[in-house]
This record gives C-alpha cells, structure tokens and sequence, in this order.
C-alpha cells in the first residue's frame, strides 16, 4: 500500500513509519543567496522543488549541507553551486547542480549528483555516483583523499529531465572517470560494487515530462553487474520462497520460521553496516505500536 505508482512511494505514508523529515520552501531558512542545511542526525530529508528564489546560475548564490550525521537527503530540486561538507555516514542524493559540486570533510557517505564540475577533498570511504561535464577536481592539496570512489551517475526522480534543461546539464556528456587513478587512495569504483538508486518520493509538482529511467547512459559494463545482480536477487527470492513452502508442507513450520528469522536478521546486519540501522528501529517501533 505504500507504492502509489512504479517506484514512487507517498510521503504522507513513509512518514507514519520512518523518522522523515519533508521540508518545503517556506522552511528552509538562510540569507539572501544561500540556503544552508545543517546539524541534521539519524533522519531522513527529502527537500522539495523548487528550494528558492535564486537565479540558478549566479556565481553568488550557493547550497550547503553540513554538519550532518546518519542522515539521508533527497533534494528534487535544480540546484546553484552546492557544497556537502562535514557530513559523517550520510547519503545524499542531489537534483542537477548547474556550478560546482564540491564534496569536502567529509566520511563514510554515498553521493549521487549531477553537476557542471565536481571538486573533492579531504575524503574518506566516500563514494560518488556523478554526472559530470568536466572531468572532476581531485583537491588533493586541500587535504587527503582516503578510500574515495568515482562511478557514473545511479538514479532519478519524475522531473529529473526537466531540471536538468534549466540547470543545463548535458546528461549525455559524462567525464566521471576523465583524470581518475584506476587504484589508490581515489580510484574508479568496480562496476561488480555499483549500485542503482531511486528516490522514495515525488516533487509536489505535475511535470510536462516524466521521467523513469537514469538520463545518463551507463557503460556496458555497469550494466552487464547490475543485470547480474538483479539476475542473483531473483534467483535467491525464488529458492528462498520454495524453501519456505516445502518446510511447511512437511509440517516443519518452525524450521520455515527459524529460517525467516535468519534472513531477516542477516538484513539487519547489512543494514547496520551501511548505517541504516536507525531507520529500521523507528519501522519496527512503528509497526509495534500499531499491532497493541
């Protein structure tokens, strides 16, 4: 019931089982020229379009996120010039930057822009999922890049396409791996290690055009791993489900639960070690509450 259309999920629902926080225009404070969003942990933000006034392409307007901790941001928005800084074990997913994107200070976090340019520095177990019209900026005499991987742009939301015309970002022309070591402390990231992404909500907008795919074209082999993936998912669903039902016909429902039980707690598992563990407590918190 979630699901209100393909991979689009109501928010006014998400937000009766995750601790999300939706923020329109009229609440998002900052000074003329700049909107900053600061201080955030253990949520999830999703920033709905249009984020401001400002002309797009001003070289005096700016986007900031910092100071943020386990926290997810959706951003459908066109964006100015925009800088991530200080976030530790975050994941952000950003609408077309028309400047600079530039990721600094920060750790542990899974970023996925599109932008102009892409400046990155003093990083560490960062991954960045981009679409770049120049090659990016490895600021290497800001401070060390540390475990820092560059791939292709992952994801999209509805009114991506038409964001991106007025950001005037040429989804066509990636330079992502342009002057990117193939190893090392930055180092191009194994398509057997990139991973598709979708944002769980629409802008409270209608758009002229829709948009249900990734914009960017993916290299070959990015999409032969995700094929393989999803190859495995399907494969693993399938056994697991057949395994449920001969359990159970054999009268051997505790082993068909036993066996749910360990699934589900290796999820767990996983989901901690991507730092997703606070949002599961608040589902499952939620989900108690509404069976008393």
């Amino acid at each position: 019931f979630l699901w209100r259309d393909e991979r689009v999920i109501d928010a006014n629902v998400v937000a009766q089982y995750i601790r999300t926080k939706i923020l329109p225009q009229s609440d998002i404070k900052g000074v003329v020229g700049n909107i900053i969003v600061t201080g955030s942990n253990s949520a999830m933000q999703i920033l709905t379009a249009p984020l401001g006034p400002f002309p797009i392409k001003h070289p005096g307007f700016t986007f900031k996120i910092q100071a943020a901790a386990q926290t997810t941001f959706y951003v459908t928005s066109v964006l100015p010039s925009t800088v991530l800084t200080g976030l530790n074990n975050c994941s952000v997913h950003l609408g077309p930057v028309s400047g600079v994107l530039h990721v600094h200070n920060c750790e542990s976090c899974t970023i996925s822009a599109m932008c102009g340019a892409i400046i990155l520095s003093e990083c560490k177990n960062v991954t960045v999922y981009v679409c770049t019209n120049t090659p990016p900026i490895l600021a290497t005499w800001q401070g060390k890049l540390e475990g820092v991987f560059v791939a292709p742009y992952n994801t999209f939301y509805s009114t991506l396409e038409e964001h991106i015309a007025v950001a005037g970002i040429s989804p066509k022309l990636n330079l992502w791996k342009i002057g990117v070591p193939n190893g090392g402390d930055t180092s191009i990231l194994p398509p057997s290690k990139f991973v598709s992404s979708s944002f769980p909500v629409a802008p409270l907008v209608t758009p002229v055009m829709v948009t249900r795919t990734n914009p960017c074209p993916l290299p070959k082999e990015y999409q032969d791993a995700l094929a393989q993936k999803l190859s495995a998912f399907n494969a693993t669903s399938t056994m697991l489900e057949s395994a449920y039902k001969q359990l159970e016909a054999a009268n051997r429902k505790d082993l068909a639960d036993n066996l749910r039980s360990k699934v589900h707690h290796m999820f767990l598992d996983w989901a901690y070690s991507r730092g997703q563990l606070k949002g599961l407590v608040d589902l499952l918190q939620n989900n108690v509450h509404a069976t008393e």
